[in-house]
């Protein structure tokens, strides 16, 4: 799945459960290409993280998403969302963070969880996990994940976003059951 898809995917979701995310900022606004389909579940779990499912068949995508628990060094605290998505059938998780500015062109993410670091490459203005099952373990192991973006919003500083990875075991196992990965 193209990463735009992704985080239009995620907007979309947040819709449906009566979530807003500020994208009008946002280059997915202007994407020409056509949106995500609508949700056919997205339930709130632990802790503000959900999950949920789009698509039929080979081609559903599940994700497990949550906003950001706080944010230092954008304009007005603005938030951001983190996702991990699987397609049915596939090992492989894609893990991006949306945040609600847009990241400059070769901006540097890295998230850290505890004592492990993740890296994250810039693209279309959002930031995606180099190793998606790196990032899977270490929330799996973690209680919040901060990311550090250089620069930050306007091209100067940095942003930290944190997020909260308490309940993320459990969005993850309702992704599990509906795209198994075998």
């Amino acid at each position: 799945m193209p990463p735009r898809q992704l985080l239009l995917l995620v907007v979309d979701a947040f819709a449906a459960i009566g979530l807003t995310i500020a994208v009008a900022s946002s280059p997915h606004a202007a994407i020409s290409e056509p949106a995500a389909p609508k949700p056919t579940t997205a339930t709130i779990m632990l802790a503000g993280w959900s999950a949920g499912e789009h698509g039929a068949g080979g081609g559903r995508v599940c994700y497990a998403s949550v906003r950001s628990a706080r944010a230092e060094g954008t304009a007005g605290g603005r938030r951001a969302v983190l996702v991990v998505a699987r397609r049915v059938g596939r090992a492989e998780e894609w893990v991006a963070i949306a945040p609600d500015y847009t990241l400059v062109r070769d901006a540097t993410v890295e998230m850290t969880v505890g004592a492990t670091r993740l890296a994250f490459r810039s693209e279309g203005g959002d930031a995606f996990a180099r190793d998606g099952r790196a990032a899977v373990r270490a929330f799996l192991k973690g209680r919040e994940a901060t990311a550090v973006v250089r620069p930050g919003p306007g091209g100067r500083g940095a942003a930290r976003v944190t997020f909260s990875l308490i309940g993320f075991g459990v969005a993850l196992e309702a992704m599990s059951r509906v795209c198994p990965t075998g």
